[in-house]
Formats: structure tokens, C-alpha cells, sequence
């Protein structure tokens, strides 16, 4: 595998939209009245779930609640971290307003090295699979595919180091440019499990285990669950109008269940318009769904289930 097609990859890397020109212009319109501002509300998850993992981690250690208790919550956490990364990648963050640039950075680096998933180096990863979503010899996520429930689960918990092999077989470290990310990449793991070596020698091994290490695999579980799996399930589709999906629950928990997943039921938009921060992605899905519905998205819709 050449790394020729990661040359040009850049915070709105998508596949072209092979659709109706009047369609895209109207989605188009209605995306950019969701991005271009501040995205506030990620801050605040990010500053907050960051307050929450100091919190519980002191909890645990102070003997306030069992450490199992706190890796669960600290797992989640990294979860609302992650969000930072993930959408500080497409400069989400800060829009268009670059004075802010320095802050989608740094809450995007924390996030980083918290749920050791690198700010750079993901973000190579990260923009392949928007470019090449669902192509299984350029989309790094589609190791979160699969038919075997046992095998997929263990995918869930090693997409990480499996995209630290891919950089690898992409030959990251060939390209001037993709050297320094690939380096970082490398230098943050190492870091951190020499730290969890560290750790084990001193005496606090266990618990930076089960409050750091064990929760970002818990985390990065989940990002496999409902980023990478469930979105794009049976990943067969290159299209960008139906290479992910849309999930409409029943009223009852749809609420509680977007507020749960960081807004993942609405996958299919952050493909469509990467830049609309996370937390927008629904609003503008339900304005833009009569186009969605004209170009076949896969809408799953169970709200009179």
C-alpha cells in the first residue's frame, strides 16, 4: 500500500459527491448555517469531562468509590475527550474564527494524549477515512467491520494499535511530510506504557492501569462500536450520500441515546459536512432530510417503534 493518496488530505477531505449538483448545493447551504462559529458547547464537554476525570480518578484513589467504578466513568469520559479530537481534526472547534485556533489545538492535543489516540497521526487515519470511508484498502476503520461477534469485539478494543499499523504499512515514515505525525504517533504510545512500566516499578501501577490505561481501551471500544461500526454497517457503500447512516430511534430513548453517543446516530452528517461541530449534526439532519431521503440515504427510522 502506497502513502501517495494521503498527500493530500485536509480537515474537509471527503469523496466528491456523485449526486444531483442542485441537491448538494441545498445540503451545502443548509451545512454551513450549522459551522463557521465557535463550537462553545465542545469546550464545555471538553473542559468539563476533563474536571470528571479528576474528579472520579481522586474518588477512586481516596476510596470514595471502587476503582472498577471509576474506570467505567473514566471510560466514558475519554469518550467526551475524544470528541475534542475528533472534531478539532476538521477545525470544528474553532470555525472559522482563527483567534480561537490555539484553543481547538489544545483541547485537541489534551484529548489526545489523554485517550492515546494522538492528535497528529489520527488525524492522517482520520481523514483517509473520510476520503476513502468504507474501501477496505484505505480506510483504516473498516477493521471495525465483520460478521463474528467474538472477533468484531476484539477489533473494538485494538483499533488503536491497528492504526499505528497502518501508518506503518502506509509508509508514514517515508514521507517528509508524514514523518513528524507518524513520529508523534509513535513517541505518544511509547510514552505512555513506559509510564505504565514506570508505574508498575514505583508502586502505582494498578491504579494509573485501571483509571488511564484500562478506560482508554474502554473508550476506544466504544469509538468502534459508534463511530466506526454501527454507522456504516454492512460497509458495502463508496458513495458519500449512503456510505453511512442515520439511526431515528424510538422517542422514548432517541433523546437520551443521541446525548449519550456524542450525536453518532446522526453519523451520516459529519460525513457529508465534517466541519458542523458534533453537537449540530442533528439539527442540521433534520433540515436537510427531504435531500437526504432524494438521494437515498440510509435513514434507519424507528420513531413509531
Amino acid at each position: 500500500m502506497s502513502v501517495d493518496h494521503l498527500s493530500d488530505l485536509s480537515p474537509e477531505s471527503s469523496r466528491p459527491a456523485r449526486t444531483s449538483a442542485e441537491n448538494h448545493r441545498a445540503a451545502l447551504a443548509i451545512a454551513r448555517r450549522h459551522m463557521g462559529h465557535v463550537a462553545w458547547p465542545t469546550v464545555f464537554v471538553s473542559l468539563g469531562s476533563l474536571a470528571g476525570l479528576a474528579v472520579s480518578s481522586a474518588a477512586a484513589l481516596t476510596g470514595l468509590w471502587p476503582m472498577w467504578v471509576a474506570m467505567f466513568v473514566n471510560g466514558y469520559l475519554l469518550l467526551m475527550q475524544f470528541m475534542a479530537v475528533h472534531d478539532g481534526i476538521h477545525d470544528g472547534i474553532c470555525g472559522d474564527d482563527k483567534r480561537f485556533k490555539w484553543l481547538n489545538d489544545l483541547l485537541a492535543w489534551t484529548g489526545g494524549i489523554l485517550t492515546l489516540i494522538p492528535y497528529r497521526g489520527y488525524d492522517v487515519m482520520h481523514l483517509a477515512h473520510h476520503r476513502y470511508t468504507n474501501d477496505f484498502e484505505r480506510d483504516p476503520d473498516t477493521w471495525c467491520s465483520g460478521r463474528n461477534p467474538i472477533f468484531l469485539v476484539l477489533r473494538f478494543f485494538t483499533q488503536t494499535p491497528h492504526y499505528v499499523y497502518m501508518m506503518t504499512r502506509m509508509g508514514m515514515w517515508k514521507d517528509k511530510t508524514l514523518r513528524r505525525p507518524y513520529l508523534i504517533a509513535g513517541a505518544h504510545h511509547f510514552t505512555a506504557w513506559s509510564l505504565l512500566a514506570a508505574g508498575f516499578v514505583y508502586g502505582f501501577g494498578v491504579e494509573m492501569a485501571m483509571l488511564w490505561i484500562a478506560p482508554t481501551f474502554l473508550n476506544v471500544a466504544l469509538i468502534g462500536l459508534i463511530f466506526n461500526y454501527l454507522p456504516h454497517r454492512p460497509h458495502l457503500s463508496q458513495e458519500r450520500y449512503t456510505d453511512s447512516g442515520v439511526f431515528l430511534l424510538p422517542r422514548a430513548i432517541h433523546r437520551l441515546v443521541t446525548v449519550l453517543d456524542m450525536y453518532q446516530t446522526y453519523h451520516l452528517i459529519h460525513h457529508l459536512f465534517p466541519r458542523i461541530p458534533f453537537h449540530r449534526i442533528g439539527l442540521a439532519f433534520h433540515e436537510m432530510r427531504p435531500i437526504l431521503e432524494a438521494e437515498g440515504a440510509a435513514i434507519h427510522d424507528w420513531t413509531h417503534a
